[in-house]
């Protein structure tokens, strides 16, 4: 049965889309160095999640994803890669500020502004591995986002992002990653979702589930120069 939300699916597209998010995590990673190593222009990778999502904590929290957003956050200059917490939440409106009902409940709610605070207000490592802390203590089942929250964190850190959970700061940056959200297009249809460069290319996706290498070898050839010698080297081996 189709969910109130619109984008519930079932169990084998669920494992498709984790599979998916699986190879595409070594295929962007070696993209990135590429840039990297060539100067070439700027990538950006852009993270739609939400705090409760099964796919997103797994996304989020596993060895592969911790190595991979670990190289990127080194080339800021190069790439910037950003977590946008919302997913398939809803926004409404009244005059005390701006209300959100979250597909996993309240606490998703509040898990998400918790990201999106520590996302704002600490150093991009740090935020991403606040986030990555927290979404951890879900195994816990407890249901308790502060509680998460404040393990992950020092006292004054904790202080500074309930401020910014609990008042009108976080309801204004839930309300920009809300509308950043919804001007996706195509809009997503499952969380976690990938934008790179501002385009979602599921073409390009279903070749990298169905025949990984050939797909990063293309993209490597189109990403070499004459000085990368990375790029080239990866090259030799997929030969």
């Amino acid at each position: 049965t189709q969910s109130t939300w619109g984008h519930q699916i079932n169990k084998n597209l669920k494992e498709y889309i984790t599979t998916l998010m699986n190879k595409n995590l070594l295929l962007i990673t070696v993209l990135a160095l590429c840039y990297v190593a060539s100067a070439a222009p700027h990538l950006t990778i852009d993270m739609f999640t939400e705090s409760l999502c099964p796919d997103c904590v797994g996304f989020l929290t596993q060895t592969s994803y911790s190595s991979f957003y670990k190289v990127l956050l080194k080339y800021p200059d190069v790439v910037q890669l950003n977590l946008w917490p919302y997913g398939n939440a809803r926004e409404s409106q009244d005059e005390q500020g701006y209300k959100f009902k979250c597909q996993h409940g309240e606490e998703e709610c509040i898990g998400n502004l918790y990201e999106a605070c520590a996302l704002r207000k600490f150093e991009r490592v740090a935020g991403f591995d606040f986030a990555q802390c927290l979404e951890g203590g879900l195994s816990k089942q407890d249901g308790n986002m502060d509680k998460y929250a404040e393990e992950c964190l020092n006292a004054e850190q904790f202080e500074q992002l309930r401020q910014c959970v609990y008042g009108q700061e976080g309801n204004q940056l839930m309300h920009e990653i809300a509308q950043k959200t919804n001007s996706l297009v195509p809009a997503h249809q499952y969380v976690p979702w990938l934008v790179i460069n501002g385009k979602h290319d599921e073409v390009e996706e279903t070749l990298a589930l169905t025949d990984i290498e050939s797909v990063s070898y293309t993209h490597l050839r189109a990403h070499e120069t004459g000085r990368n010698l990375v790029c080239r080297l990866l090259l030799e081996k997929k030969k």
